[in-house]
């Protein structure tokens, strides 16, 4: 038997049961322990990864990927405005 974790990418960790093994409690806790030191080194390369290439592209921290729909119809309203200062 095969214990298969994937991410978005693909396969991350496979880990084969011996044959004759039972599937317990302790063997999960194992294999789990096992998948968490497999993503933490991952974790560490890919940091490693990005701090010799470039860093994050900067955000706005205020204005989530999921308000993104907002800005079309906001800029349709506002267009052509002109206002005199912030208060107006």
């Amino acid at each position: 038997m095969a214990s298969t974790f994937c991410d978005s990418v693909g396969t991350c960790f496979v880990e084969f049961l011996k044959r004759g093994s039972t599937v317990n409690t302790e063997l999960c806790v194992q294999t789990l322990n096992k998948l968490k030191n497999r993503i933490r080194i991952f974790w560490v390369i890919r940091k490693m990864n990005q701090d010799e290439s470039s860093p994050h592209p900067p955000h706005s921290s205020d204005l989530a990927p999921s308000d993104s729909h907002l800005l079309g119809p906001m800029k349709d309203v506002l267009r052509g405005l002109r206002f005199a200062g912030i208060t107006s």
